[in-house]
């Protein structure tokens, strides 16, 4: 990390409100640029008050499955940055109206991204789809969220690996999307018999 690079805190909604507010006014002063789910995804409230009284970015979604739930959140204006999590909203087209209540909320979209190799580059897509939010308002390109503890099933499932780390270390900081049919990647035959579980 260093002024050329921003840096996240990912609380996963650990604190009361009071307790938030202490955190985060530390992590304005580290210079943060979101504080990921301070509070219960169900605290809107809580949401709302951070994100009104605090000069860090408030983000969060992650945990919301559809998009009644999105028009709530997005409603009470207590995010900064949107975080959708296609594979939790049960697929694109959720996640397509999703980002229009977004986009019409004015609120940024930054996507959740965990899972599989699949989930990465379904996300993968999706960030290279995005259309510019209104009115110049977030500027910065498309960021991939990228979680990096061990996971099979991310770096293992898919036939040619899509090698994020690598590709991030070897490009700038830059991930190619992948250019196969559909999603782009194909699942590996031999790594779902593996870890088949029979009926």
């Amino acid at each position: 990390m260093g002024d050329d690079f921003d840096f996240m805190v990912d609380a996963n909604h650990c604190y009361t409100t009071p307790d938030a507010f202490y955190v985060g006014h530390a992590l304005e002063e580290l210079g943060a640029y979101w504080f990921e789910e301070p509070v219960a995804p169900e605290d809107l409230d809580g949401y709302r008050e951070l994100r009104a009284g605090l000069r860090v970015n408030i983000s969060g979604g992650e945990a919301e499955f559809n998009r009644w739930g999105w028009r709530g959140i997005l409603e009470n204006r207590g995010l900064d940055i949107a975080q959708p999590e296609v594979c939790a909203l049960g697929g694109i087209s959720e996640y397509l109206r999703v980002m229009a209540l977004c986009h019409a909320h004015f609120t940024p979209i930054i996507n959740h991204v965990w899972g599989s190799g699949i989930a990465v580059a379904t996300n993968l897509q999706l960030l290279a789809a995005l259309p510019a939010m209104p009115g110049g308002m977030f500027p910065r390109e498309p960021m991939l969220e990228f979680d990096t503890t061990e996971n099979i099933f991310r770096d293992e499932l898919l036939t040619e690996p899509l090698n994020i780390q690598q590709q991030v270390a070897s490009s700038g900081g830059y991930v190619a999307v992948p250019g196969g049919p559909g999603l782009g990647v194909s699942p590996s035959p031999e790594f779902i018999k593996r870890y088949e579980i029979g009926a």
